[in-house]
């Protein structure tokens, strides 16, 4: 059967420690006359497009048994992002709403609702005629 041609992958194994680098940041930098700026906010996408590939290629990459290295890689950032949010949510740096997003959409955070429950027992008694409707 005749299927199309499969096209070469473009992984290369010094994309696992690029992605960690990439992502290595601080929540802000310090300008030399001491102002602080805010660093940009590292994406998988902004990643992905500046080594000429796609987020959807980089989740595929993932997939490969061979590419192990790569899927520790991500999963690293994904933690190094949710440091990122909670440091700049903390320290006021980042806007409070939009870390909020972020932190509930992008990582394993979220809102907790806690609920208590209170079990009763409750008796009821049925009369032999209306047992059997």
């Amino acid at each position: 059967m005749w299927g199309l041609p499969v096209r070469p992958t473009k992984y290369e194994p010094r994309f696992a420690l690029e992605l960690i680098d990439f992502f290595t940041i601080d929540v802000f930098t310090t300008d030399a006359f001491g102002r602080k700026k805010v660093n940009r906010f590292p994406t998988f996408e902004r990643f992905a497009v500046g080594i000429g590939v796609t987020h959807k290629t980089l989740l595929n990459w993932m997939q490969v048994p061979e590419n192990s290295e790569f899927l520790r890689a991500y999963e690293m950032c994904r933690d190094l992002q949710k440091a990122l949010l909670i440091e700049g949510g903390l320290g006021g740096d980042y806007n409070n709403n939009f870390a909020k997003f972020l932190a509930v959409n992008v990582t394993d955070l979220r809102d907790r609702v806690e609920q208590e429950i209170n079990q009763k027992t409750v008796q009821i008694n049925i009369d032999k005629d209306d047992a059997e409707v």
